[in-house]
């Protein structure tokens, strides 16, 4: 049925497995030639997984440690380094240097994708989209977004939080609300916040289910129970890992050892700057700092100006042909729209604070924000076309491609000598980060 249409035959599953081909063979590409750790945060992913296998323990930050580029990283929920912890205890029982292990690792990351990729077809099924351009938009914004596709060839828990996220959607919109459903998204919002904290807009989703039913509780009484149901086991399996960081931190989160921005220029600097990061990093960035961009994002913000435009459009004017192309799930949409409006919230105070307001923190609400968009460009009758599903598709490879090989060879300019493999966990452990941060509790 999804791979199937009157209109081109087989045309739509050529188009899929072209667009699959490209979202792989660029991933396969940012895993060999990235150099060692140039991606960010990717050495204090690494020195997470290395601490618990080296330690059984999960790191501690002292309030002395200055974070850096080893343990910046030790804020986050542990769920991701654990589940990665035994194929590094493989690869350096197998004499493998850092190099090769992390090769491996970011190979784990290419898997996570595909799960990812796969819940994605499976989202597209249980919203019953038939539109051809809508499938085909959703289906490569997962595969062939230049920033998502250099994420997920590297070490880093937002990895598993996408994947987590396309699952969670996936029950979330097949929910028939009853016992048995209740207790898997129950379970997979607890995996979720248990690997990063952007997992609150999953939260947010099964909110306004809660809240639809505290309005009308006689005809939704069976709704919210199973959502109430879903949260508290959510909370039970988080609750850990806030009185961990309560007891440590004197916080629900250890956010607080952040250096936050000591003051902005001005307040439109503030705002200009924060949109411009959360722009470009969503669309097309890589390298260590997200310093490899040159024009590339003017292209996916153009294409997220006109979706916007297209959705004002559809909601003001063309109305109807919005709900015929989102589909007559007004609970799920209105849920996804909520996610996505906290998350941006959320990811913009996170700007403000800390000067880190990263597009990709809204990856793990990519599926629905490439519903919205792919709606947003349908309401415009040019897309009417019949090719015209094959011309987004034509576009977005294109896109990544070019970008995938300009990133490469600005990797070989910035860093011509990769870091020495053997030395850089040794390093660290004689350093004074290291020392501080595993000094026992902060005073």
């Amino acid at each position: 049925m999804l791979l199937k249409t009157k209109s081109t035959g087989l045309s739509i599953r050529r188009v899929f497995v072209v667009i699959i081909a490209i979202g792989f063979l660029c991933r396969i590409l940012f895993v060999i030639f990235t150099p060692t750790f140039y991606a960010p945060d990717e050495q204090a992913h690494y020195m997470y997984i290395d601490h618990i296998v080296q330690n059984r323990s999960l790191p501690i930050l002292s309030n002395q440690v200055v974070l850096d580029e080893y343990n910046c990283e030790y804020i986050q929920p542990p769920l991701y380094y654990i589940i990665m912890s035994p194929l590094y205890a493989l690869s350096k029982s197998l004499g493998l240097n850092d190099t090769n292990t992390v090769l491996i690792l970011r190979c784990c990351s290419i898997f996570l994708w595909c799960i990812t990729l796969w819940m994605t077809f499976r989202i597209i099924e249980r919203l019953n989209i038939s539109d051809e351009f809508i499938k085909i938009f959703i289906v490569a914004m997962v595969s062939l977004l230049p920033s998502y596709v250099f994420i997920s060839s590297v070490i880093n828990n937002d990895n598993l939080l996408f994947t987590l996220g396309s699952i969670f959607i996936y029950f979330f919109v097949s929910n028939r609300f009853n016992t048995l459903d209740s207790i898997i998204l129950g379970f997979l919002l607890g995996l979720t916040l248990l690997t990063k904290l952007s997992g609150v807009g999953f939260v947010v989703m099964t909110g306004v289910i809660l809240v639809k039913g505290l309005i009308r509780p006689k005809e939704n009484s069976v709704r919210l129970t199973v959502t109430i149901v879903s949260l508290v086991l959510a909370l039970v399996m988080f609750l850990p890992w806030i009185l961990w960081n309560w007891n440590l931190y004197g916080s629900p989160t250890p956010m607080n050892v952040l250096e936050k921005v000591p003051q902005w220029d001005s307040t439109i600097f503030m705002i200009k700057h924060i949109v411009l990061d959360m722009h470009n990093s969503f669309w097309t960035v890589s390298g260590i700092n997200n310093s490899v961009q040159w024009y590339y994002p003017r292209i996916g913000k153009f294409i997220a100006y006109i979706a916007s435009i297209g959705i004002i459009w559809g909601i003001f004017i063309r109305r109807d042909r919005l709900k015929i192309l989102l589909g007559d799930k007004t609970d799920v949409i209105a849920a996804f729209a909520a996610a996505i409006l906290i998350n941006l919230i959320l990811v913009f105070r996170f700007g403000v604070l800390y000067d880190q307001g990263q597009g990709r923190h809204f990856f793990g609400l990519l599926i629905p924000i490439a519903l919205f968009m792919a709606g947003g460009l349908r309401v415009f009758s040019i897309t009417d076309s019949r090719y015209s599903h094959i011309i987004i598709a034509g576009i977005m490879s294109i896109y990544v491609v070019s970008f995938t090989f300009y990133s490469l060879e600005k990797f070989s300019e910035l860093v011509p000598n990769e870091p020495d493999p053997v030395s850089v966990t040794q390093s660290y452990f004689n350093s004074p980060s290291f020392f501080l941060s595993h000094s026992a509790y902060p005073n």
